[in-house]
């Protein structure tokens, strides 16, 4: 592990800068993830040299958990994305959110790898793996697709928690199918989603100081706290944990060396 803590506190220093910036000049969701994250970004992707192969998977991946979650929020009310233009998907999720999902998980494997792991991308151990990893991206594509056309008016009993037991299950599917998992990767990525948890947490109040979501249906959390006018909820902080160790697992066991 490299962790450097002078460069860790620059960048999120940086990002909390930046972050006030966007406040400041009420930026949008797109204009919010051009500044906050692309920047950093690019830093770490000069730094590592990611294969061009790491790009498509976490675009695929990134369409796929963007529908899922906005579909259920919608059907169920839990909270309302508001878009800088008016183009949405399958009239539910606006299309920066797609671009703003997808840059902020490449900077969490980035920061993940540049932080916590070797600093170098392994190719897959063997075919298995990589068949898994593809069956993985299709599947959350294809099941965002089909919750994003049928569960219009479709309401669950708290929905949210629902989907972030779904979130640990296959987190715990995808360590069994790896028959890899160790002690040494639960450590690190604890570690890195740790290291995570600020920026994720940052992002959100731009998100709620700029009206970029709007939370509703109180009734629908475990817990809720009122904050910038929004009932926000408890859920949120296990998102922030949950998702990052999703990836981090995903990439390790998958694509890199799972070590």
């Amino acid at each position: 592990m490299k962790i450097t803590v002078a460069e860790y506190l620059g960048i999120l220093a940086s990002f909390a800068l930046l972050a006030i910036g966007a406040v400041l000049f009420d930026l949008g969701v797109f204009g919010t993830a051009l500044l906050l994250v692309v920047i950093p970004v690019v830093w770490l992707w000069m730094q590592l040299h990611p294969p061009l192969s790491l790009v498509a998977i976490i675009a695929v991946f990134a369409v796929g958990s963007t529908l899922i979650f906005e579909a259920i929020a919608a059907s169920n009310g839990l909270w309302y994305s508001v878009p800088d233009v008016d183009m949405l998907l399958f009239g539910v999720v606006p299309v920066e959110l797609f671009f703003a999902t997808f840059v902020f998980n490449a900077f969490a494997l980035l920061l993940y790898e540049f932080f916590v792991d070797d600093r170098s991308f392994d190719e897959p151990r063997s075919h298995k793996h990589y068949r898994w990893l593809l069956f993985f991206a299709l599947s959350t594509t294809i099941i965002g697709v089909l919750s994003a056309v049928m569960l219009h008016g479709v309401v669950m009993p708290f929905a949210f928690a629902a989907l972030l037991m779904v979130v640990v299950g296959t987190l715990g599917l995808v360590v069994w199918l790896s028959h890899s998992a160790s002690r040494v990767l639960a450590r690190k990525a604890l570690l890195g989603a740790g290291l995570l948890f600020p920026f994720y947490v940052i992002h959100e109040l731009v998100a709620l100081f700029n009206t970029q979501v709007v939370y509703a249906n109180p009734g629908q959390y475990l817990y809720y706290i009122p904050l910038l006018g929004n009932d926000w909820p408890i859920e949120k902080l296990v998102f922030f944990i949950a998702v990052p160790l999703w990836l981090i697992v995903v990439y390790e066991v998958y694509l890199d060396d799972g070590e």
